[in-house]
């Protein structure tokens, strides 16, 4: 078994706890697999805004952007809405393929307005 192979084997989400959270396991499997495989650590810019739609819903819109990847480097990325008192809830994802720009055009019924729209607020991708 090669020293990559173990490597990546200690720190899969199927591996014991050793103290790590499954999510912090399954970031650093990322990350190794990502260094030993060469492929590239995205950089991700957002513009996003909520706007009151009427009846109970706000409106989502904006650009998510990816860059300095490869044509077919493929994500998932999440979206959270931040409310006050630095409270995050997730409430969408978005697939970005290869070098692009993404627009977000959508109406999510909530009890209250958010602050903001973030993307990656709990680092769950990979990004510079």
């Amino acid at each position: 078994m090669t020293q990559a192979r173990r490597s990546a084997e200690a720190w899969s989400i199927d591996a014991p706890a050793r103290g790590r959270s499954p999510s912090t396991r399954l970031r650093v499997t990322q990350a190794r697999t990502y260094l030993h495989h060469g492929t590239a650590i995205p950089r991700y810019a957002s513009k996003l805004s909520v706007t009151d739609a009427g009846g109970g819903k706000y409106h989502v819109s904006g650009t998510i952007t990816q860059s300095e990847v490869p044509d077919g480097f493929a994500v998932v990325m999440p979206l959270y809405l931040q409310f006050d008192k630095g409270n995050i809830a997730r409430f969408a994802a978005t697939a970005l393929i290869g070098n692009t720009t993404k627009e977000i055009n959508v109406d999510v019924p909530l009890p209250r307005k958010p602050q903001a729209v973030l993307i990656n607020a709990n680092h769950d991708v990979l990004a510079r």
